[in-house]
């Protein structure tokens, strides 16, 4: 009875060991990678302007937060629509540089990323100047009906001044 039970406890434990843990950081490491690459789509899509690429990229519900490096924020994806088209018929030309990007994973369904970027935008005719540098976080949410990353939660500051009010974080 006793070599029955420990028998069954190393078969638990093997069992555990062999999906759990592993299961988790290989589970991890490959959201990390599907993050990365939403982000990068993400990030060539506002420089091609590419509107509805950009707005597939979000989760497009009320919750959905922005905050502008202005100090402005947009209260759910009917907001952030408006804001974004607002930007996209001002902007003749764009250019999103990031660098430093961090992705965290913090759960199957939620992860984090963190970023510099540069930004570079031709505005109404007028070049944007000064260029924008500035640091800012995605929140993503995985998208219970379609499984992809969504942009739930951006948050931006700039470290130069903005000239005008044309910034899409």
């Amino acid at each position: 009875m006793r070599t029955t039970n420990i028998a069954a406890l190393v078969v638990c434990l093997m069992l555990v060991s062999c999906t759990g843990e592993s299961f988790s950081v290989r589970r991890q490491m490959l959201e990390k990678t599907n993050v990365a690459a939403f982000f990068d789509n993400w990030v060539r899509a506002v420089s091609n302007m590419e509107r509805d690429s950009v707005f597939a990229m979000y989760h497009q519900v009320p919750e959905l937060r922005v905050f502008y490096p202005d100090g402005r924020v947009s209260q759910g994806w009917d907001e952030e629509r408006a804001m974004l088209n607002g930007f996209f018929d001002r902007v003749e030309m764009i250019n999103l540089v990031t660098r430093g990007r961090e992705v965290e994973v913090l759960s199957p369904s939620v992860a984090v990323t963190t970023f510099r970027f540069t930004l570079d935008a031709l505005v109404d005719g007028e070049p944007l100047q000064p260029s924008v540098d500035g640091i800012a976080s995605i929140t993503w949410i995985k998208d219970e009906n379609d499984e992809r990353w969504k942009i739930h939660t951006q948050h931006a500051s700039v470290a130069s001044p903005i000239g005008t009010r044309v910034s899409p974080f």
